[in-house]
């Protein structure tokens, strides 16, 4: 499951890549014009210069508008390694009984609110279908070889703080929050030797990023302020260091799972 860090961070390092790119092209309108311009090299960068600076305003938001990416990017990473752990703790249990009552309830209730409406969630009739028999493999049969995983990764908004935690709480991580901010890599990142602190300040840090990308989605005329270059850098290096916390939590859960004689 490390590759799906390492596909997160990636991705991130090719938005700080571009962001060299683009601030090196905005450092180009600082600079004085040659005299000579009569080499084609010189002809181009010229025609480049004055693009430029016709799109100053512009590409004043294309740091904003990497955030929607980043958002989005992030909420598919949180949902993978979810569906994979959810997969990992129902093949953990000998039966559906021996499934802690939250997996149970969400198990049940997601899977019947998708089948209720399938194409609300992207899904066709022969999905539902299969959502259905997989229920009655998993509640009637005990059988875990395949659970609604996708089910149970639907959230009903942006991926904030309080819907990870709803999320991670389905396989029995009560307060992941408590544990994100015990980790060493997130206490240096807010440069903090509490764990609370830096519990808290992680979750505010999500929290203002989500509401960032709903007011870059939806922005207010003047009233609303683009994120610079460094306002996404700083985003990039948390999500570097959050995700792979979220991935060893996850697997430290579902390495702690043991039934003797299963």
């Amino acid at each position: 499951m490390r590759q799906f860090v390492d596909d997160f961070h990636r991705d991130l390092d090719d938005i700080r890549n571009s962001f060299s790119v683009l601030r090196a092209l905005e450092e180009l309108r600082t600079l004085e014009q040659p005299a000579d311009s009569s080499l084609p090299f010189i002809e181009k960068a010229l025609d480049l210069y004055s693009l430029v600076d016709t799109a100053r305003n512009g590409m004043a938001k294309i740091p904003g508008i990497f955030i929607l990416y980043i958002g989005g990017r992030f909420e598919d990473f949180v949902k993978t390694i979810f569906e994979e752990f959810a997969i990992q703790f129902a093949q953990k249990h000998p039966n559906y009984s021996s499934l802690p009552s939250k997996f149970q309830t969400s198990i049940v209730q997601d899977t019947s609110l998708v089948i209720a409406s399938p194409r609300k969630f992207g899904y066709g009739d022969i999905m539902q279908k299969t959502f259905i028999e997989n229920l009655f493999k998993n509640v009637i049969g005990d059988d875990f070889r395949t659970i609604n995983h996708q089910c149970l990764s639907i959230t009903e908004g942006n991926m904030r703080p309080d819907i990870l935690n709803d999320l991670f709480s389905k396989i029995s991580i009560s307060n992941i929050w408590n544990d994100i901010g015990q980790q060493l890599s997130i206490r240096t990142f807010f440069e903090t030797a509490d764990s609370s602190n830096a519990s808290s300040q992680a979750k505010k840090y999500l929290e203002d990023f989500m509401n960032q990308r709903n007011q870059v989605a939806h922005p207010s005329g003047g009233s609303f302020t683009w994120p610079s270059y460094d306002d996404v850098i700083k985003h990039i290096d948390f999500f570097r260091v959050l995700s792979p916390v979220l991935l060893d939590l996850g697997n430290m859960k579902i390495n702690s799972i043991s039934f003797s004689g299963s």
